[in-house]
């Protein structure tokens, strides 16, 4: 598995095929993303990006990726991360991937592919467990914990349409035999 995060059309693009980065250790080393998402379609069913698609948001940057994509010649899903929300301009960011035939994942859009199912929602803060984020306190954590809680929960609803989907296939198998 190659974790693709905070990397794509950023501010360590240029916008050419490839991305240069430099390592904590100020080594610069650079990717070019369309021959790794070709080599990647050889090799996997599905290509799974998690979130900050872009660095800031903006479209320039989603074209970026949207080249990269290009390359890409199995299903390609994902879902939105902070980053992408940075500058307010997502439902162009969106257009402009879901025109590279990226598919977003979301509460009412799940995807399937070898009987395995695929949910999620944009990525956002708050915590799990013991270390949620609690509801107290002023304004500002209140509201922010409340975007965190309704992610989270139509997570739960998109894990409950795979399921009821799973389990219906399961009961379409047995009424065959």
């Amino acid at each position: 598995m190659f974790d693709f995060f905070d990397s794509f059309g950023g501010s360590g693009s240029s916008g050419s095929s490839s991305s240069t980065f430099s390592s904590n250790s100020g080594e610069s080393f650079s990717f070019d993303y369309g021959e790794i998402f070709a080599r990647i379609s050889k090799e996997a069913d599905v290509l799974v990006l998690c979130g900050d698609l872009t660095d800031l948001g903006l479209p320039e940057e989603a074209k970026i990726l949207a080249r990269h994509l290009s390359a890409c010649a199995i299903p390609a899903i994902g879902v939105l991360g902070n980053h992408d929300f940075h500058s307010g301009r997502i439902e162009e960011v969106k257009k402009i991937l879901s025109a590279a035939n990226l598919f977003f994942l979301d509460e009412d859009r799940n995807f399937e592919i070898n009987n395995l199912g695929f949910a999620g929602v944009k990525g956002f803060g708050g915590g799990f467990d013991e270390h949620i984020l609690s509801f107290f306190g002023e304004k500002g954590i209140k509201d922010f914990v409340s975007e965190a809680l309704n992610e989270s929960l139509k997570l739960e609803n998109s894990l409950r349409t795979l399921i009821r989907q799973f389990i219906k296939g399961i009961k379409g198998i047995g009424d065959k035999v």
